[in-house]
This record gives structure tokens, sequence and C-alpha cells, in this order.
């Protein structure tokens, strides 16, 4: 009878601890830097070399200072072994073009392994100056910038600079 007990003592206990799987929780992300500086051709009027040679973006502006800028990370990318099928969520940081023409994401996460970071640029109107302003108006100007994926990983600091066109 102790022997019964014993056993059947002994099989619970192999029951419930094989049973008992330990979850394990990944590491917290660590951050990526992106920053940088971007211009526009806002002004035609400086563009020119010493002996007055016309060259348009010799001489870009700074971009109007609050212009936002989106990096979307695809969560999906995060993962060691991503589920195939399984709709990830995108992590959307945004930050604004300082007076000087400056931005800086400073919070991007990412691990070891190098990820794809898309940056958006939103467009923005303001007149252009032209290269010879006695004769030739200010012109109202579209400005557009395509989005570009920055590779970042964890403790990368990525230094990029854009040049927006004027449409």
């Amino acid at each position: 009878m102790k022997k019964q007990i014993f056993s059947a003592l002994a099989i619970g206990v192999i029951a419930i601890t094989a049973c008992n799987k330990k979850e394990v929780t990944p590491p917290a992300p660590g951050a990526a830097t992106i920053e940088g500086s971007i211009k526009a051709p806002i002004d035609l009027s400086n563009d020119t070399t010493q002996v007055g040679v016309f060259i348009s973006g010799l001489k870009n502006e700074g971009v109007l200072s609050g212009t936002l800028i989106t990096a979307v990370i695809d969560t999906e990318d995060l993962q060691d072994n991503p589920q195939a099928g399984y709709t990830y969520e995108k992590i959307i940081r945004t930050t604004t073009i300082g007076s000087d023409g400056s931005f800086k994401f400073t919070d991007i996460p990412a691990y070891a392994k190098s990820i794809p970071v898309t940056l958006k640029f939103n467009d923005f109107q303001t007149n252009q100056k032209q290269f010879d302003t006695a004769n030739n108006p200010d012109i109202k100007k579209t400005y557009t910038l395509s989005n570009d994926a920055v590779m970042v990983y964890k403790g990368a600091v990525v230094i990029k600079e854009y040049t927006y066109t004027a449409n």
C-alpha cells in the first residue's frame, strides 16, 4: 500500500512539473537614433557662383520649421521568428524640423539585428524666391520628398541629409 501511495505521489509530482513550462519573455529592445538635416531650394537668388553663374540648388535653405516627419517601424521586423500570416502592428514616431533644418528621432526600438525604418516627409508650400528677382516675382511652390528606408540597429546613430524638390 505504501508503494502504491508513493508511486501515485511520484507520478503526480512528475505530471505537475512536466506541465509547468516557463514562458520566456523576450528582452526589451534597445534604441537607435536617426538624425540629420533637410534643405530645399526656397531662395534661388543666392544660387550663383562667384563669377555670376546661376546653378539651381547651389545654396539650399533649411526647410520650414515645424514640418512633420514620421518614422514607421513594422513590429514584424522586431521578431526573431515572425508568424506567417499574422498582421503585426506598426510603431509610429513623429518629429518636426527645427528652425535650423535639423531633425532627430531618439526612441526608435531596435535590437542587434538591423531593421528598416521608413521615414515619411510631409509636403509643404511656400513662396520660392526666383533668381532674377527684378523681373520674376516669387512663385508659390509645393515641396515634396519621397519616403526613405533607413537601416538601424540597437545603439546606432544614423545621420542623414535630405533635399526637398520644388514642384
